[in-house]
């Protein structure tokens, strides 16, 4: 993230002073400005000129995840009288909220990879006990999106071979996506018996377009409902700031 220092209506003692390049203010990260008390908030608020206004933030308890729900009537009545500075404010508070958007998008809330096998026995034998390693599909959910990284090997029979694999990426924008369902695969009955196998979850995506078609990541037994959970909060986190 690189972020400027600008000068703004420098007359009027306004400068508008963004965070560093590490997306941080006064040694805490923006993304966690909803958790910032009203001191810190106080804080902020008097590096973009409005000095005059830190006591009365402290004093009303306006915290991080106040702010974004005062409306100008509010302003008012907390003793923020000139139109300019109510507008600065609310300003501040919208950029403030994007910035911190910007700073969490590539940050990982969870990495997975694919569950290939229903039992250690059956990977054991497919990669001829370690010979020929395993290369699984990767997921990544960021912010506003999932990305899925297939790997698609090569095989001699059942055998996946240790070369020849084929990759595609996928980046798929989470408010674009309108239904997420969770699956159970039962491990066939033999693996079931001799080896304690468990099955497979299988986490369906369902994009709003139809280029995409459905989307299956594959985990393993038990983790396919924590994993729909995080990504349903994400879709109605973006398709939320989509309406916005």
């Amino acid at each position: 993230m690189n972020c400027t220092t600008v000068d703004c209506a420098e007359e009027d003692g306004y400068v508008l002073e963004e965070c560093n390049g590490n997306g941080e203010f006064g040694g805490s990260s923006v993304e966690q400005y909803e958790n910032w008390n009203s001191r810190k908030l106080a804080d902020y608020v008097e590096q973009f000129g409005l000095k005059n206004y830190g006591s009365m933030i402290v004093t009303h308890k306006i915290t991080g995840k106040v702010a974004p729900l005062l409306t100008d009537s509010d302003l008012k009545e907390m003793g923020m009288t000139v139109v300019g500075d109510r507008l600065r404010f609310k300003q501040l508070i919208l950029q403030l909220g994007r910035k911190a958007r910007y700073v969490s998008r590539d940050k990982p809330i969870w990495r997975g990879e694919e569950q290939r096998y229903y039992s250690i026995v059956e990977k054991e034998l497919s990669t001829c006990f370690g010979i020929f390693p395993d290369d699984p599909t990767t997921y990544k959910l960021l912010d506003s999106s999932i990305k899925i990284k297939r790997v698609e090997p090569t095989k001699v029979g059942p055998v996946r071979l240790f070369c020849c694999y084929e990759y595609s990426m996928k980046n798929i924008d989470l408010a674009r996506v309108k239904d997420v369902e969770v699956l159970n695969v039962a491990a066939p009955c033999p693996q079931r018996v001799m080896c304690c196998a468990q099955g497979f979850d299988l986490v369906e995506l369902h994009p709003t377009e139809s280029s995409y078609g459905k989307l299956v990541l594959k985990l393993g037994c038990g983790d396919g409902e924590k994993v729909c959970r995080m990504i349903l909060t994400q879709v109605e986190k973006n398709q939320i700031i989509e309406r916005e």
